[in-house]
């Protein structure tokens, strides 16, 4: 499973993507399966209205790795 996560404009605080916000609760992040769902929500998650996160990177749950995703980013 891999979460979005970003920092937040203002606080610098870790985010989490929801499908639709940047909460800074892991429990509340949407969890994604596929690359092309996460490829998606990357570009939602840029244009979203009142987006304050930057920094957008792909954490993997079951590594607990997390990487910039310029190559979903595109």
């Amino acid at each position: 499973m891999r979460l979005l996560t970003g920092n937040d404009l203002l606080s610098g605080a870790v985010t989490w993507w929801t499908g639709s916000d940047w909460p800074i609760h892991v429990e509340d992040a949407e969890g994604f399966t596929s690359l092309n769902c996460c490829r998606g929500q990357c570009r939602a998650a840029r244009t979203c209205r009142g987006c304050r996160a930057s920094g957008l990177g792909v954490h993997d749950a079951e590594s607990k790795a997390c990487t910039a995703p310029t190559s979903l980013m595109t």
